[in-house]
């Protein structure tokens, strides 16, 4: 499941992953993706598909502190949660709720070479 579309969705897709995702940007909408977009539900969106699980959910959209709690309730055990822009300096945003949730989760982090500022985190649930 991803919030937010765009190029990593194509990616898993074309890894052969099943995708599913909500946007708030209908140009971001990719052809044969499954979306659900509810507003302002945006962060529950993923709930729609319960009680399935998901083996990875990506946050890469609108309002990524509050889709953490969303996020975590659709994992699968040991399901990975990936946050792009996790702190980064040039994307302002109040992290108090994730930071929180993911205490004492296993972590990991990605910087993007080309770019020293873009930073994703990466917990296990």
């Amino acid at each position: 499941f991803e919030y937010g579309s765009g190029d990593s969705t194509k990616w898993y897709r074309a890894k052969g992953a099943t995708v599913f995702g909500v946007d708030s940007n209908y140009d971001y909408v990719l052809p044969d993706i499954e979306y659900k977009v509810f507003f302002p539900e945006y962060c529950e969106a993923i709930m729609f598909y319960a009680p399935v699980q998901f083996d990875i959910v990506v946050i890469d959209g609108e309002w990524r502190d509050e889709c953490t709690q969303y996020a975590l309730q659709a994992l699968k055990p040991n399901g990975i949660l990936i946050i792009d822009n996790w702190m980064q300096p040039s994307v302002e945003m109040n992290w108090a709720k994730t930071v929180k949730l993911i205490e004492g989760k296993t972590i990991g982090f990605h910087k993007e070479p080309e770019h020293a500022d873009w930073q994703t985190i990466i917990v296990i649930k």
